[in-house]
């Protein structure tokens, strides 16, 4: 260390050195004693502190003069210039560094020495006076200058210039929160004593003012570097330093946007260098559309290469009859790209999707149709969902039974192959499987109205011989299909196995016997219900097609009763409840561009579900109809078989309707049984949907009030009406009996009479002249409640609710810049749509907005929307419709016909025959029956039905041959007569029935459970067919059943029988079966 600047010359001893010189402190010694000492010397701690550390003088070095400072914060960026010198050399000076704050603020007093320095005789106007700073000059300059004056020396002098008390500053050594309580007080003394004094040199006589003004300008902060200042230029570089980084344009767009108006072009092309007005232009639209630094939305690309009319062609195929089928109850929502969601019924699909999509391909080709490629449609039905069919629960008989019997001929096959062979039974399970599936789908597009195979022909199928009721073919049925057929000979070749196959028992044989036969019922049934149903649907369809503005269609339905519910339900409420009847009736008409439907519900807290009914709702109906549109001219009806429909009295009451309420009724049309699953359904789906959030949200309902209000709550259902009712206490009326009526399916009102069908458009009809039909009229139908929404509520198939969001030009404020501005991103909450109809502009500003409706132009587009959006639409249009007309697809024929041709009408449903049961029937039904009463365990039908075919006497013969086996309907029927017959005691033993409570019930019967469960070993009573072996064991009556049957008990049971060596005795059996019974609770 020089001498000039240690201390060192007081000390006899040379100190040691504690550390290496750096850079910084190397660069001072040399400027301040024009002496280099080289970096890495040892240097001791004293002389340290003397010159100041590493890390303030690279501090120091970094910073300006406050003029300059003040110039950059001006033109807010952070660039350093260099500033002149006042020591009069040439070149730089830089600024002296400071060990402390205080000299800083010092410094900026531009308190300068100007006894050894040149600049003294600047004038204090000059420009060069007022760039001038305090600085320490040098006064070594190679004449022998004095020694280098210390800061703290300068605020001594000023001090004690200024008459302060203060005789020696004394510099803090140690940081503030280490310094003792008594050298904080000293320095706080120093601090405030400096202070005061330079505030009264700035502002004589108002320094307090001077004084508030600086604390709250945070201008101090700023100087000793704790200012927002710095925060901001250290936040400011790194943008820049983003920026740089980014290598995406749209990426510098986004980064730039965050300052891009916070400054000027000039400010920030000294920034980033090469910066374009273009950019910074492109940089503040961005930050105004999209948001300061925000990332540009993701365009949402609509590719609509498929030709709409292939799309509704694929539509119309998968919503038709023999594709779907309606559920009356659920539904499933549908999501739009939009976020749009669209109710639609809940539906079930007889084939998977690529069944499905293989049946629509080959349709296209036979009518020479370009479809759609296989993965859009199979997008198309993925996007169109709906249930899969995994039961039957829902489904008519004829569906249940016939998959029932399939799977019996399946048992069947797979008993025969010990004698037949494996290959013959694999053979045999191939065709049934397939034909299984053909029935399902592929029939019904391969029945028409004429075809050269009898089986596909539905004129020649339902047509019943007579003149009114047949169409003669003008071709001749000689084809075959070879799904047909292979049907056909699986039983035939069936039929021969039963000749071959050796059967253990004549009891199996009949058993097989009768299976098969019940199972080709069954499979027939099910054929010729699909061909009906087509063929009644055709009425549907036609009428659809050919309705016009002046008529509506009628389609009427009883919903299944609604429980009454309620949001919190205990055990005792759930039991003896009563169901609430409520009747819909859905009208169609055709509007401006679709079908148009309403819906009225006619609900009762009670009444009878009979035609007197029917015919009062049909007559409100009509009235209120005529209301709505005073131009209604033709009302057409359709219903299913219910027998309060198919009757006399509601073609009586139509004809009165005719002649007063000012509508014609012009045709009654029913469908198949079991075939009018519908639009009924499909709205009873949403209703109950609708009810079921209402209560989930805190309701009851339990009466038909509550009902209505649930229905109509938050809005109601669009398009629905309903109407609380009574039924008129008048007497009933009573209609003409007509012969055969439940043999005809559609009536059509003239004026010479009533023309009737057994099937649509087979034959020309039977005419009934009027007088055998008078006019009736129906009775009063009383209106407690109205709907809660009058006036027509005709609403055509909901359709997608236009976004504005989703196809939008953003506009500038003036119509003439529009080209510059225009976006098909979507726009923010700031912009202002127009707000005319299928206008796409959107505006930055109000203003815009309004000059632009006064006097722009409008800009419409059609809204684009996509493949899958459009076929959710027409999907859930189709559904509202009803379904789709079944497409007619040509089968692959064989020429010769390998199986007898069918005879004409076979497909006509035949009358039921009545069959009178036995006294050996009635007998076994009624002991099943009253044994399943007293034990509580009662009897399942198709069990029943089972365990018939192998029921035997005392003496182990058999109780029943096959001709007397009855199926499982046959049992339910007769349970069911049996029950209504117990049901019907005296009026006392009703009110007593009435008056138990079901918790009591209910608690009875667990206690049974509970005691039954208890006991896993054995089960009381020990049942076996017909017998109580409990019972006879305690009354000695095992000995009266023959040695057989009691081998089969013990076979049943699983009773060990291998100890008894004489197996003709009945002792030995009894013995072994009442060991079994000991385990039973009642032998306790």
């Amino acid at each position: 260390m020089p001498d000039q600047l240690s201390n060192h010359s007081r000390w006899r001893a040379r100190r040691k050195g504690t550390r290496g010189i750096g850079f910084f402190q190397s660069r001072k010694i040399q400027e301040l004693t024009k002496q280099l000492v080289p970096v890495g010397t040892a240097i001791c701690s004293e002389c340290r502190n003397s010159i100041g550390g590493e890390e303030e003088l690279s501090d120091v070095k970094e910073e300006t003069t406050p003029l300059d400072v003040q110039e950059h914060r001006s033109s807010g960026l952070g660039v350093q210039e260099p500033v002149p010198s006042t020591s009069g050399g040439h070149g730089v000076q830089e600024p002296v560094p400071s060990a402390s704050g205080l000299d800083k603020a010092l410094q900026r007093l531009s308190l300068e020495e100007t006894q050894d320095s040149p600049s003294s005789s600047l004038s204090m106007g000059s420009p060069s006076a007022e760039r001038s700073l305090y600085t320490v000059s040098s006064q070594s300059t190679g004449n022998g200058g004095s020694s280098v004056p210390e800061p703290t020396h300068l605020l001594e002098q000023l001090l004690q210039a200024s008459g302060s008390h203060v005789d020696k500053v004394q510099v803090l050594t140690v940081p503030w929160a280490e310094a003792s309580e008594r050298s904080q007080r000293l320095h706080l003394q120093q601090a405030s004593e400096a202070v005061s004094t330079v505030l009264q040199v700035l502002a004589p006589g108002d320094a307090y003012s001077l004084w508030k003004y600086l604390r709250e300008s945070k201008v101090t902060d700023v100087a000793l570097g704790m200012g927002g200042s710095a925060i901001e230029m250290e936040l400011l570089n790194s943008l820049v330093e983003c920026y740089q980084c980014a290598s995406q344009s749209f990426t510098r767009r986004q980064i730039l946007s965050i300052m891009a108006d916070k400054y000027s072009f000039p400010d920030l092309e000294k920034l980033l260098p090469g910066l374009t007005r273009y950019q910074v232009t492109s940089a503040r639209q961005h930050a105004m559309q999209y948001g300061r630094g925000a990332p540009i939305p993701p365009s949402v690309g609509t590719r609509m290469r498929v030709d709409p009319g292939k799309l509704d062609h694929f539509i119309a195929f998968a919503t038709s009859a023999h594709v779907v089928q309606d559920l009356p109850f659920g539904e499933k929502v549908l999501k739009l790209s939009s976020g749009e969601s669209l109710n639609v019924p809940n539906t079930i699909r007889a084939m998977i999707p690529e069944r499905i999509i293989a049946q629509y391909q080959q349709y296209c080709t036979e009518t020479h149709f370009l479809p759609m490629g296989k993965r859009t449609l199979q997008r198309v039905l993925s996007a169109c969902s709906a249930s899969v069919r995994t039961s039957l629960q829902g489904l008519d008989y004829f569906t249940a039974e016939g998959s029932r019997a399939f799977e019996d001929i399946d048992g069947i096959v797979g008993k025969l192959p010990e004698q037949l062979g494996q290959d013959w039974a694999k053979k045999q399970t191939a065709i049934l499987r397939s034909s299984k599936r053909y029935l399902k789908g592929d029939y019904k597009v391969h029945v028409s109205q004429e075809a050269s195979v009898a089986e596909h022909c539905r004129q020649y199928a339902l047509s019943d011989g007579t003149d009114n009721h047949t169409t003669t073919c003008s071709h001749q049925h000689v084809e075959a299909c070879e799904a047909c057929d292979s049907l056909q000979q699986l039983f035939d070749s069936l039929e021969e196995s039963f000749t071959d196959y050796t059967f253990p028992t004549s009891e199996e044989h009949d058993d097989m016997r009768f299976r098969l036969d019940q199972a080709k019922q069954d499979i027939n049934a099910w054929q010729c219900h699909q061909l009906r149903s087509i063929n009644q649907d055709e009425a549907w369809h036609v009428l659809l097609d050919n309705m016009d503005d002046t008529s509506v269609l009628l389609v009427m339905d009883w919903a299944m009763k609604f429980l009454p519910r309620k949001y919190r339900e205990s055990q005792t409420d759930w039991f003896g409840k009563r169901g609430i009847p409520w009747h819909i009736t859905v009208a169609h008409q055709q509007g401006t561009s679709s079908i148009q439907v309403e819906t009225f519900i006619h609900l009762f807290q009670t009444c009878k579900q009979d035609s007197n009914s029917v015919v009062s709702i049909l007559q409100h109906i009509a009235q209120q109809l005529k209301k709505e549109l005073p131009d209604l001219q033709s009302i057409y009806l359709r219903s299913d078989n219910a027998g309060c429909y198919h009757n006399t009295l509601i073609l009586q009451a139509a004809r009165h309707i005719n002649e007063t309420a000012g509508v014609t009724i012009r045709r009654v049309d029913y469908c198949d049984p079991q075939g009018g699953k519908g639009s009924c359904d499909r709205q009873a789906a949403t209703v109950k949907s609708h009810i079921k959030t209402w209560i989930n949200e805190g309701h009851n309902v339990e009466t038909a009030e509550e009902f209505k209000i649930a229905v109509e709550s938050r809005g109601g259902i669009p398009g629905v009406r309903i109407f609380l009712c009574e039924v008129g206490a008048a007497v009933a009326a009573t209609s003409m009996k007509l012969d055969g009526i439940t043999k005809l399916n559609n009536f059509e009102f003239s004026d010479a009479g009533l023309r009737v069908w057994r099937a649509y458009n087979i034959g020309k009809g039977n005419l009934i002249p009027w007088p055998r039909l008078p006019a009736i009229e129906p009775p009063l139908l009383k209106i407690v409640s109205q709907p809660s929404n009058p006036g027509s509520a005709f609403r055509p198939i909901k359709s997608r609710q236009k976004k504005v969001q989703a196809q939008q030009e953003v506009e500038s404020d003036s119509d003439e810049d529009a080209a510059s501005h225009e976006t098909m991103q979507p726009s923010l909450g700031s912009l202002f749509p127009c707000p005319e109809e299928s206008c796409v502009k959107v505006y930055q500003t109000c203003k815009g907005l309004e000059a632009h409706v006064a006097v722009g132009k409008h800009k419409r587009r059609l809204e684009r929307e996509t493949l899958l959006d459009k076929a959710k639409l027409k999907y859930a249009e189709k559904l509202a419709q009803g379904p789709s007309e079944v497409p007619h697809v040509e089968p692959s024929l064989e020429v010769n016909r390998t199986t007898p041709c069918p005879q004409q009408g076979w497909a006509l449903r035949s009358p039921r025959k009545a069959v009178r049961f036995s006294h050996k029937q009635k007998d076994y039904l009624d002991k099943r029956f009253r044994l399943g009463q007293s034990t509580g365990r009662k009897s399942d039908p198709i069990t029943v039905s089972k365990e018939m075919r192998h029921a035997r006497d005392t003496q182990g013969q058999r109780l029943f041959q096959v001709q007397d086996f009855l199926t499982g309907q046959q049992v339910s029927s007769y349970f069911s007569r049996l029950a209504a017959q117990r049901r019907k005691p005296s009026e006392d033993s009703e009110e007593e029935e009435e008056q138990q409570d079901p918790a009591v019930i209910e608690s009875s019967n667990s206690r049974i459970q509970e005691e039954i469960i208890s006991n896993v070993q054995l089960c009381h009573p020990v049942l076996y067919d017909t017998y109580n072996l409990c019972d006879l064991a305690k009354i000695g009556g095992l000995y009266e059943i023959g040695i057989a049957l009691l081998k089969s008990i013990c076979e049943l049971f699983d009773v060990d029988v291998s100890s008894i060596t004489d197996r003709r005795r009945k002792a030995a059996f009894v013995a072994k079966i009442k060991e079994y019974l000991s385990c039973c609770p009642c032998s306790k």
